[in-house]
Formats: C-alpha cells, structure tokens, sequence
C-alpha cells in the first residue's frame, strides 16, 4: 500500500480536474470486462483508465486510477459475496504496485506523460505495458502458487500467459487516445474511438462464441469437448515433469427416479448442484467438466493417487449430506458414485485411465445400492403422500 501513500501528493498539484473525471470513471468501468475462456485473462476497461492516467498525468495519477479501479472490481464483481479484507487489499496493492513499477520504466526510459510523440514513447510505452503484464500476473500467480502449493512458472505460463494481446490492447487504446487528444484537431478520439470500439465488441462476441462452443448450458461447467481435450493435455504435461494426475468420475445417483418421482425439472436442479459442489471442491488450477447425461470428470494435476482418493471421497460425502429442492418447500437427499483412475500408478494412456475410474464409479455404485434404492424408496413415498 506503500505505492497509494506516496501517490496522494499528487491530490494537491495541478490537473485535478482531468484526474477526477478519470479516477471517477476507473468505478463503474471496472466492472467492465472481457474474460479469456479457461484463463484469468480479463480485458477491463479500468485499466485503459490506469494506462491514460499513465501518459496523461503521471505514475501517481495513475497508482491512484489503478488502487480504485482495483477496490471497485472487488466490490461490485463478487455477485453478491464480500470478499475478505485481505482478498481486497491484494487486489489494490497488486494493481497500484504494478502501476507505479511501471510508471518508473515508463519515465525513466524518456517518456513524458502529457506529451505524447510516437517517435519517442514507442519503447517507453511498450517497455511499460510489459512491466505492468508480468508484475501484477506474476503477483496474481505467485499468489496462487502459495495458497495451493503449486509451482509459481506452472500457474504463470498455463493461467497468464495468454494474457498478454488483452493487456497489450488496452495499453495500445490508452495510447491512442492520448496521440488523438493532444493533436490539433481532437475530434480525432471519435475516429480512433469507433475502430476500437468494434474491436472490443467483437472481442468479446468471438469470447462468447468460444464460451458457448465449450461449456455445458445446463450446468455452466466445460462440456465433454473440452474437459476431455484438457485431460489429455494434462497427461502429456505430467508425462514430460515427470507428476501425477488424477481423473474422477462421478455420477449422479437414482436421476431417474428423480425424474420420474418430481419432474425432469427436478432433475436438472439436481445435477446443477451436484456441478456446483464439484466446482467449489477443486482447486483453482484443477477442472471439472460435464461427461455425459449424468456423468461429471474431474481432472485434477499434479495430484496422486492417494490424494485423488481422499478428495473424492471428501466430495462423495459432502455431496451425500446435502438436499435440492426438487419442488417449492420440498427438499430430497441427493447422492454421487465416484471412480478415480490415476497417472502413473493406473495407467499411462488417458483411454484406460478413463476406463478404470468408470469401472470404479460402478463399483462404488453397486456398493451404495442400498443407500440409493432407499433415497429412491423415501422420494417416492413423500411425492405420493404429496399428491
């Protein structure tokens, strides 16, 4: 938070007015995004904001953009849940250090905010549109890599890399309109706006597309496409480090009865449950997609076989001890089969991985048999007793 602190300075100097209207927009163009299927990647118009604030005003005008941007993102992104105070703090720090780090290469390299000429900021601008890339997605990564024990470069290069053409593009807009701003003739902006306007339209029209073209519609978890194209990927990167993956193959128990006892709408609530519970047991880096009609697959790097276990097992129980809705005011158990299949100790093909987790999950099925014919029994006796 060191980076905000000595920013404030720059309240009492001149270009106010310019830096209110742009800290001002930084909170609801927060909110304003474009996200990267399967990636952290995020094209936000904020940090078009923080980028002009850069070479129009100065690095502190632009720590302080980028801090309430940050802090904006936080608050209203979080569909209804506060993040902790830490969480937002991060945030902040991250985007304001980023910003300040960046705003140092940028001056120090001959660029002058409120001065714009292509033939000398080129370099300064794309050293700091590279700076600000790598710190806060490395900052963001390394993150991660603490709270999930993972490798730093792992969650770098898988999550973030292919970040960089959205960064790039925001940096190339605030630039853009810094060279239309400061020529004669300002109607410039409308000119420059309208191209980069579509651009980002259709950006996130062909995001969208990829979205819709890989996820499941009823649960909003990946479709089977790609789940199994991420699986195999996943095998091939633990072959060459030499780590453990681990796929898990669950199934929803009695959705027929389900259906049958409450409506097929019933059982649709029942698996979006069953997505979200899977969902909110991996982890961040970890993917869970749709297999098939009632068939969930997990896949789970760098994960062995013992800890791909004791998760499914957390996941079985987690979920056997929960309800759905099935009807206003009417609540009924819910209940998974899972088998784990797992790299190296199984198999090394993702074919017979994907094999021996099926043939587990029906064991694990024919285990729970009396479990799911009295679930099944229990439903039906209350939905008769209702009507």
């Amino acid at each position: 938070m060191g980076a905000i602190v000595s920013s404030l300075p720059f309240l009492a100097g001149h270009d106010r007015a310019l830096f209110a209207v742009l800290f001002l927009l930084a909170i609801p163009t927060s909110v304003v995004k474009v996200s990267l299927p399967t990636t952290a990647a995020t094209l936000s118009m904020s940090h078009v904001l923080g980028y002009l604030a850069l070479f129009t005003l100065g690095t502190r005008a632009a720590v302080l953009v980028a801090g309430a941007a940050a802090g904006s993102q936080c608050v209203f992104r979080n569909r209804g849940r506060s993040p902790a105070a830490y969480q937002t703090l991060f945030s902040i720090a991250t985007l304001a250090l980023a910003m300040q780090i960046s705003g140092a290469i940028y001056v120090w390299l001959g660029g002058k905010p409120g001065a714009w000429e292509a033939s000398t900021a080129l370099v300064p601008f794309a050293a700091a549109a590279t700076t600000f890339f790598l710190l806060n997605s490395g900052l963001v990564a390394g993150a991660i890599a603490v709270t999930t024990a993972q490798p730093l470069s792992r969650i770098w290069f898988d999550t973030f890399l292919s970040a960089w053409p959205v960064y790039l593009l925001g940096a190339a807009m605030a630039a853009a309109s810094v060279f239309a701003i400061e020529r004669p003739a300002p109607w410039l902006v409308l000119f420059l706006a309208v191209p980069f306007a579509v651009t980002f339209l259709n950006l996130r029209a062909y995001l969208e597309r990829i979205d819709e073209a890989t996820t499941d519609p009823l649960t909003a978890l990946p479709n089977q496409r790609f789940v199994l194209a991420h699986a195999a990927r996943e095998l091939a990167r633990a072959k060459r480090r030499g780590t453990g993956l681990t796929v898990i193959v669950v199934d929803l128990d009695a959705l027929k009865a389900i259906n049958d006892t409450y409506g097929h709408r019933a059982g649709d609530v029942a698996l979006r449950h069953v997505a979200r519970c899977l969902q909110g047991s991996i982890r961040s880096h970890d993917v869970c997609g749709r297999y098939g009609g009632d068939e969930f697959l997990a896949v789970l790097s760098d994960c062995n076989a013992a800890h791909g276990e004791a998760r499914a097992l957390e996941l079985q129980a987690a979920v056997d001890a929960s309800e759905v809705e099935v009807r206003p005011n009417v609540n009924a158990p819910v209940g998974i089969s899972i088998g784990v299949a797992a790299y190296p100790d199984d198999n090394d093909s993702l074919e017979r991985l994907l094999e021996a987790a099926d043939a587990r999950m029906y064991t694990n099925k024919l285990r729970r048999a009396p479990r799911v014919m009295h679930a099944a029994r229990s439903d039906a006796h209350e939905s008769s007793s209702l009507s």
